[in-house]
């Protein structure tokens, strides 16, 4: 994280970033909310303001010159209220910096203007909420210590002047309450630039931990991709795209497992290109791998979207068919297979002609309690089919296969 050194070398001493780019982005991102609260804090500060001129009248009685008072401290009180309404305000908002000023510098004026009128020598009424005025405008409105400072000092010097001029306070009284006010300004600007500083750390904090949560993130996601990627190619044939031999197994566990439990068709076809050896012998092995690619293509083609298809050896491939019987698992492998045939591959600049044989197993048929008695009925009706010749499809257990395709005809 950054630290206090590099921090300290961004701000000036006033708390604010050196940058003005970096300082109006600062604005930007926090001051929306900042100054929500500052509406808020104004509308308090003018209940209160009143409320400090309202006091005496419940401990004595109402005169003509309290009463006046009230009512410009009333005035006074509605410009707090002015400013909480304009800071909901996109437009008027920009403006929030000189309504709080003049805010403050209404309320030194007039307690100034107050200290005159109602004043006694030893000055016990008028100090104390005059100063808590000067202390709460460094406290509560933290947006421009240049804005609050020049009002501060504005309003403490009109008090001290109005005090020298218009009433007979000696000037030891006078020096004393200088020191006061200096005090509480100098308080009040310590406190406020080490608010504005802290609230600079906070935002630069919250960038960087934003960072750092954004790159890591970025991890996550990346390892994810990656993750995904790697599961993808454990279950994925790398020359064709389609489920390799520990993906088809899988697929297969699940369909025959709930096959078997609801009773439900399931085949299984086990396609072999014929004479593939040959293929690789005469034409080469990227020869090989281009007929194998577009053998998987010609597949792919017919079957549904519900089948899977998986490469189980070099140029050995097996069908899952749910919810298919050995009749309509048939009609398909016969579709593949004179797909196969009826045009030639394509290799190089050349082209061949390509054959293959499968061998089909159906649980409607067969009752096969298990996968492995299941898959070894697919395996020896695709040896049947190529110990008979190759380029045709062979169902286990039947020798005829228009026997199936004329059954319930």
């Amino acid at each position: 994280m950054t630290d206090k050194i590099t921090e300290n070398k961004q701000l000036n001493w006033s708390g604010e970033f050196r940058e003005t780019v970096s300082e109006l982005k600062f604005r930007d991102e926090t001051w929306s909310r900042l100054t929500d609260k500052i509406g808020k804090t104004s509308l308090l500060a003018g209940i209160f303001f009143f409320m400090a001129g309202a006091a005496p009248f419940f401990i004595r009685e109402v005169n003509d010159l309290a009463l006046s008072l009230l009512v410009f401290r009333g005035m006074i009180a509605l410009w707090g209220v002015f400013i909480f309404i304009t800071s909901s305000s996109a437009v008027l908002k920009k403006y929030l910096l000189i309504n709080i000023s003049f805010f403050i510098i209404l309320m030194g004026l007039f307690e100034s203007y107050e200290a005159v009128l109602t004043y006694r020598p030893e000055f016990e009424y008028n100090i104390p909420f005059t100063l808590l005025i000067i202390l709460l405008s460094y406290l509560l409105f933290p947006l421009s210590v240049r804005s609050v400072a020049y009002a501060s000092i504005l309003s403490s010097s009109a008090y001290i002047m109005y005090l020298g001029f218009f009433t007979p306070a000696r000037w030891p009284d006078l020096i004393q309450l200088s020191v006061f006010f200096l005090f509480i300004n100098l308080t009040g600007l310590y406190i406020f630039i080490e608010l504005s500083r802290n609230r600079r750390y906070r935002y630069l904090s919250y960038k960087e931990i934003n960072k750092l949560y954004f790159l890591l993130d970025e991890e996550i996601k990346k390892k994810d991709k990656a993750n995904k990627k790697l599961s993808v190619l454990a279950e994925t044939d790398e020359l064709t795209g389609i489920a390799n031999r520990r993906k088809f197994f899988s697929s297969l566990q699940n369909e025959f497992t709930k096959a078997f439990r609801y009773k439900r068709p399931l085949s299984m076809l086990m396609l072999d290109i014929d004479f593939f050896k040959k293929v690789n012998d005469t034409h080469g092995h990227n020869a090989g791998d281009q007929v194998i690619i577009e053998f998987t293509e010609r597949c792919q083609k017919i079957l549904r979207q519900s089948d899977i298809i998986g490469r189980v050896g070099g140029e050995e491939f097996a069908v899952l068919l749910p919810e298919t019987s050995e009749k309509g698992a048939l009609i398909l492998a016969e579709r593949i297979r004179k797909s196969i045939v009826e045009k030639e591959f394509s290799i190089s600049s050349s082209s061949i002609e390509i054959t293959a044989s499968c061998g089909l197993a159906s649980i409607d048929s067969g009752h096969f309690d298990n996968i492995t008695d299941f898959m070894k009925a697919a395996d020896s009706a695709l040896y049947r089919a190529k110990n008979s010749g190759r380029n045709m499809s062979c169902v286990c257990g039947k020798i005829n296969n228009e026997e199936i395709l004329n059954e319930n005809n």
